[in-house]
């Protein structure tokens, strides 16, 4: 039950609100950077996997050749409908008509990586960065594809960066959890899951995610966990018949440790099951 994030989708497949769902993002919106220090880009319609398709709003599209328009819609459609090879498909013949537009850059490196293709993925969003670096989403993207590739140093950098453009993205935090935890510092993951909550208390993932955080410590933190858990259950995550028998587990030791004077506190050192 241990933290993990080299999935695509959010971080214990525990969340509510499916796969990616397209954000209004237009080539206009995402120059200078200048407002997403004012306001912060996450949506909590978004998907908190951190992977979203972006959109050319209308005001944008006009601007655009006919034919990247065509090709733009037909990549957002395929998306949302996790045909991933259509959506690559469209999103290259985008680029190959606009090879700097950050937009088309950054919704290919986000289909590369759910086709699993993590060195182009990776380039795509770094040419992407290299065109507009003020985009949170797109560092948070970055960070994803590095821990997949498990360059955690590099993880680690990309979602630091993006902690910068846009501290107030509670996506941002839960990966950075994830990484942080990959290095063996659970008291820092534990720290990035919490500013999650913060930002965003119905947070599903990340109450899930502290609860398999509580139940990794040793002795195991059961109250903890199994708050966190209840409200990550509350809050839409799936139930999870690993992390209920664990609780259960834990709950019938403690309970027959009151009963038995000397062995409560053993009862509690069970280390954390690992699937």
């Amino acid at each position: 039950m241990a933290i993990s994030g080299t999935s695509p989708v959010p971080l214990c497949a525990q969340t509510p609100g499916g796969e990616t769902s397209p954000s209004e993002v237009s080539p206009e919106t995402t120059k200078g950077g200048k407002e997403t220090e004012k306001q912060s880009q996450y949506n909590k319609n978004n998907s908190p996997s951190g992977m979203q398709i972006g959109t050319v709003a209308p005001e944008a599209a006009a601007s655009l050749p006919q034919q990247a328009q065509e090709y733009a819609k037909a990549g957002a459609l395929a998306s949302s409908e996790q045909n991933w090879k259509a959506a690559r498909e469209a999103y290259q013949k985008m680029v190959a008509i606009l090879p700097n537009n950050a937009l088309a850059l950054s919704n290919l490196g986000i289909v590369e990586y759910r086709l699993g293709q993590y060195d182009s993925a990776r380039d795509c969003i770094r040419k992407a960065l290299s065109l507009n670096p003020a985009i949170a989403q797109n560092w948070l993207t970055l960070g994803l594809i590095y821990l997949n590739m498990r360059e955690l140093d590099l993880a680690l950098a990309a979602l630091a960066r993006a902690v910068h453009e846009d501290p107030r993205d509670p996506r941002i935090h839960l990966y950075m959890a994830v990484v942080v935890r990959e290095y063996g510092w659970p008291g820092a993951a534990q720290e990035e899951l919490l500013r999650a909550i913060k930002l965003d208390p119905d947070y599903a993932d990340a109450h899930f995610n502290l609860s398999l955080l509580y139940l990794e410590q040793d002795p195991p933190l059961l109250e903890m966990a199994r708050r966190h858990y209840f409200l990550a259950t509350q809050k839409g995550a799936k139930p999870d018949l690993e992390v209920e028998k664990r609780l259960a587990q834990l709950a019938a030791e403690a309970e027959k440790g009151a009963a038995t004077p000397g062995k409560a506190a053993s009862a509690t050192k069970t280390p954390a099951t690992t699937p």
